[in-house]
C-alpha cells in the first residue's frame, strides 16, 4: 500500500510492475502500457492515451467516506460511487445520504472538472448522477464555500 499523495503515481507504477510480472498472460508491452498509465495518471490528463485517461477519471471520482480523513473531510458525506460506460456515455454515480455530499464535490472541483475534460477528450458524453438523479451542477456558481487545494 502506498501512503500519501506525494509520489503516489510513480510509486504505484513501480509496485504494479513488480506485481504484474508475476502473471504469464501479460507481455512486456502490456506491462509497460499499464505502468505508464499509472505513472502518468496524476498529470491531470495532459494529452493522455485512452488507458491513462480512464485511470485518471477513476482516480478523480474515487471520493467517498471510505477514503475520508475523518469528520473534517469534505467527502465524508458521499456514501458510495460507481462508474458505468455504455454507448459512448460515461455515467458517474454518487450515492449521498446528506446534502453536504454535493458540497464535497464542489470543495474538490477536480472531481467534476477532470472527468468532464478527459471524457470529452475521449469522445464521451459525461453524466453525473446523485442518488440516481441526473446532476448538471447548475448551482455550482453559487457555491461560496471553501475550495480545497492539496498541499504537497
Amino acid at each position: 500500500m502506498i501512503k500519501g499523495k506525494k509520489g503516489h503515481s510513480e510509486n504505484g507504477s513501480k509496485l504494479a510492475e513488480n506485481y504484474l510480472r508475476k502473471f504469464d498472460f501479460l507481455n512486456e508491452k502490456d506491462i509497460l502500457q499499464i505502468t505508464k498509465a499509472i505513472k502518468n495518471h496524476g498529470n491531470g490528463g495532459k494529452d493522455p492515451d485512452e488507458i491513462t485517461a480512464f485511470l485518471a477519471i477513476s482516480d478523480k471520482v474515487d471520493m467517498c467516506k471510505a477514503r475520508s480523513l475523518g469528520n473534517l473531510s469534505p467527502i465524508q458525506y458521499i456514501d458510495d460511487y460507481n462508474l458505468k460506460l455504455e454507448n459512448g456515455v460515461l455515467q458517474i454515480r454518487y450515492t449521498i445520504s446528506n446534502n453536504k455530499g454535493k458540497e464535497g464535490l464542489y470543495i474538490i472541483p477536480k472531481s467534476i472538472d477532470i472527468p468532464e475534460k478527459l471524457g470529452r477528450k475521449l469522445g464521451l458524453k459525461v453524466e453525473f448522477y446523485i442518488n440516481n438523479k441526473l446532476e448538471k451542477f447548475e448551482d455550482r456558481e453559487e457555491y461560496a464555500g471553501e475550495i480545497y487545494i492539496r498541499k504537497e
